[in-house]
């Protein structure tokens, strides 16, 4: 992807699957500094929807929660036809079986600890947590 950025220059970024790598900014100007950053991100892809309308696209967990009034719903989950966010989805439902309850409980305190992209880790920080926990507890229930 290229973007047009600010004073003249570029930010290119690749995007591979559910990880990140390779961020460059090159300044069109007289200097023309360059800056390379390397690293990867492992993030799982699943449906990111926005919350003012029912646009939905597959994207990485850390991508689509950097967006402002987007939703996340879940490593796996799969837009619906005409791009429309999946029906019933919710947060702490990490089975997708439309309900959050003791098997998405039991999944969080199952991979506890450092969890590398794992569905248990709801907050998407790395580490399956306090946080995770809470947001099962959270979302107790039937999906709406």
């Amino acid at each position: 992807m290229l973007d047009e950025g600010l004073a003249g220059g570029y930010v290119c970024t690749q995007i591979s699957s559910s990880a990140w790598s390779g961020v460059s900014y090159i300044n069109a100007g007289t200097l023309a500094p360059r800056i390379v950053l390397e690293g990867v991100i492992d993030s799982p892809v699943g449906a990111c929807c926005l919350l003012s309308s029912d646009f939905c696209a597959q994207l990485p967990r850390h991508i689509c929660e950097n967006g402002q009034n987007t939703i996340f719903h879940g490593a796996g989950s799969v837009c619906g036809g005409d791009n429309d966010c999946p029906s019933g989805s919710c947060d702490g439902d990490i089975d997708s079986d439309e309900r959050v309850d003791v098997v998405d409980l039991l999944a969080v305190i199952g991979s506890w600890g450092p969890c590398g992209g794992c569905e248990a880790d709801l907050d998407g920080n790395g580490d399956v947590g306090i946080a995770d926990l809470l947001g099962v507890i959270e979302n107790w229930g039937q999906c709406e």
